[in-house]
């Protein structure tokens, strides 16, 4: 959601579901594969140099739930330049 999509700096927030999987290297030791329900929430801002540049940035938190008693945690800071033909 972008509430004020017509301003210059435009902040922004995203949450999502969706499904997690890792496959490590097997060469690894106690590696194990993980297939996992998936939730993220997203707060960020856009910020418009001109109608087609934009530069933009977010953090995101990740939660993958491994098992009925278990989850894993991820965060990820993201920045990043868009633009548009």
């Amino acid at each position: 959601s972008e509430p004020w999509s017509d301003r210059r700096w435009s902040p922004f927030f995203a949450v999502g579901l969706g499904k997690f999987k890792n496959i490590p290297n097997p060469s690894l030791v106690g590696a194990s594969t993980t297939d996992a329900q998936l939730a993220n929430a997203s707060v960020g801002v856009r910020y418009y140099l001109t109608d087609r540049f934009v530069l933009r940035g977010d953090y995101t938190f990740y939660t993958a739930f491994v098992s009925d008693q278990r989850s894993r945690e991820f965060r990820a800071l993201t920045l990043g330049l868009s633009f548009f033909f």
